[in-house]
């Protein structure tokens, strides 16, 4: 089978583009190329072998121009009336509801900087109890020793899986890290 574009074999299994009028198919470029030229010189699409027309936004001759008539005119006026007026409406409406978000943030940005403030608080504390620090010494002393290990001994991905010395940041179990269990309990949502 040949395509209408290019006039090369169409090989089975490649890319082709179809009408509707199951005519013989293109080659995919060759018909966005074929179509897309001809829209743009016709202001249609066709297919290139029984010319039937599928896309077509060329004037009709039969087309009346529309005519002003003073009802038209009346009801023009009338429209623009009113958008006039839902535009008026809209901008008042816009003005007041500006206003009121601006209150609005006044007062959260207050609540926010109480709530931040206890949060810090908390936090600190927190950090000053013996059982952070603990937990923070022993993390960082489990860390040295799996470095130490695998530096020393040249450890593989397999040889960490199979003892489960594995990198606690990379792989997963730094979300155990009592600074990253703060930020996780002390999370703020809205």
């Amino acid at each position: 089978m040949e395509c209408l574009g290019c006039h090369q074999p169409v090989q089975p299994g490649e890319a082709t583009l179809a009408y509707p009028c199951f005519c013989p198919p293109l080659h995919t470029m060759c018909g966005f190329r074929e179509a897309y030229h001809e829209y743009r010189e016709a202001d249609f699409v066709a297919c290139p072998h029984c010319r039937v027309v599928y896309i077509d936004h060329r004037p009709t001759p039969n087309e009346t121009l529309f005519v002003e008539t003073p009802d038209f005119k009346k009801d023009l006026k009338k429209f623009k009336k009113a958008r006039a007026a839902s535009n008026r409406a809209s901008t008042a409406f816009k003005r007041v509801l500006h206003q009121a978000y601006l209150e609005f943030r006044e007062r959260m940005l207050m609540s926010l900087d109480f709530i931040e403030g206890t949060k810090a608080e908390a936090i600190s504390a927190l950090k000053e109890t013996p059982e952070y620090k603990e937990a923070q010494k022993a993390l960082v002393a489990v860390s040295k020793l799996e470095g130490k290990l695998q530096t020393k001994y040249q450890l593989g991905f397999d040889e960490r899986e199979r003892y489960a010395i594995r990198n606690l940041r990379r792989w997963g179990r730094w979300n155990n890290m009592p600074k990253w269990l703060i930020v996780r309990k002390f999370r703020i949502r809205l």
